[in-house]
């Protein structure tokens, strides 16, 4: 004969099972959140694998994670962008692709001068 499992009657009328999975599962569902909170902060760029580097060697040297010097280094452009202090129309050339007008033609260049490690 199977064993009943114990409830304990609150003052409220209430039956709570005291054997009911809570722990694991709750934190599942927060980990779940959280995770679903962190996708609408996540975006992806294509850059080259130098530019990757560089970056992961300045946050390693701060000893912060790469994505947020990433999003330091972004930030800071569209300020100084919006300023009018740096301005990417040089780089302009035409597309072929009917998804874009342009296309920014980097050639060697990339912005990044000497050593980028």
């Amino acid at each position: 004969m199977a064993k009943k499992r114990a409830k304990v009657s609150l003052d409220f009328g209430e039956s709570v099972d005291l054997f009911a999975k809570t722990g694991p599962d709750e934190r599942q569902e927060r980990e779940k959140q959280r995770q679903r909170e962190r996708l609408t902060r996540r975006a992806t760029y294509d850059i080259t694998p130098e530019l990757k580097t560089a970056v992961e060697r300045r946050a390693t040297r701060l000893g912060i994670p790469a994505s947020q010097l990433a999003m330091f280094f972004l930030c800071d452009a569209l300020e100084r962008y919006d300023a009018g202090e740096i301005d990417p129309e040089p780089y302009l050339e035409e597309s072929t692709s009917p998804k874009f007008r342009n296309n920014l033609a980097f050639g060697e260049w990339y912005g990044l001068k000497g050593d980028i490690g």
